[in-house]
């Protein structure tokens, strides 16, 4: 029987499920995300998130592992992660709850025409959204930031990590403003 793997990268936890093709749970799993805290609220490492992840593969049976024939990743919002040519995590990636991008937003408020921002996008601008991150990471990390090659979200770093294809969610994409 086909089985399918559900991932779900929480701020707090994330869960792995292995469901069969009628919806039941074959193998579940969570652990904590790893984190790193900081005085601007923190940052995932995402090397560290898919090392945790792969790990904990791990403990999931022969059995159920080679039944699966579909995967689906989902995971926060507004968390982007810079990678290079061969896909590999340049960049740390701030929380979307993360504040070190409050002194870019505030710059760019009366340049920003709100309005226009919530016709194209449906968001208000806020200091969490992940187009803020990315001039954080142009503006404090230069050198860092032109080497970055794709940007994307958490779940196309672990998609691209586990099968080589790149790929940005749109629900998440939409969230980049």
């Amino acid at each position: 029987m086909a089985h399918l793997l559900g991932i779900d990268i929480g701020t707090t936890n994330t869960k792995i499920i292995i469901f069969s093709e009628n919806g039941d749970i074959i193998e579940e799993r969570a652990f904590p995300t790893p984190f790193i805290s900081d005085e601007y609220g923190g940052c995932y490492q995402p090397q560290e998130v898919l090392n945790a992840l792969l790990e904990n593969l791990k403990g999931f049976s022969s059995d159920a592992k080679k039944e699966v024939v579909a995967l689906s990743i989902s995971s926060f919002a507004e968390v982007m992660v810079g990678l290079d040519q061969s896909l590999q995590p340049i960049t740390k990636s701030p929380a979307w709850f993360d504040t070190r991008t409050d002194f870019i937003f505030q710059e760019m408020k009366g340049i920003i025409n709100n309005e226009k921002i919530y016709r194209l996008t449906g968001l208000s601008p806020q200091s969490k959204y992940s187009f803020y991150k990315l001039v954080w990471h142009r503006e404090v990390e230069p050198k860092v930031f032109q080497s970055v090659r794709y940007w994307t979200s958490m779940s196309g770093y672990i998609l691209a990590a586990l099968s080589g294809v790149l790929s940005f969610d749109y629900s998440l994409a939409s969230r980049t403003m």
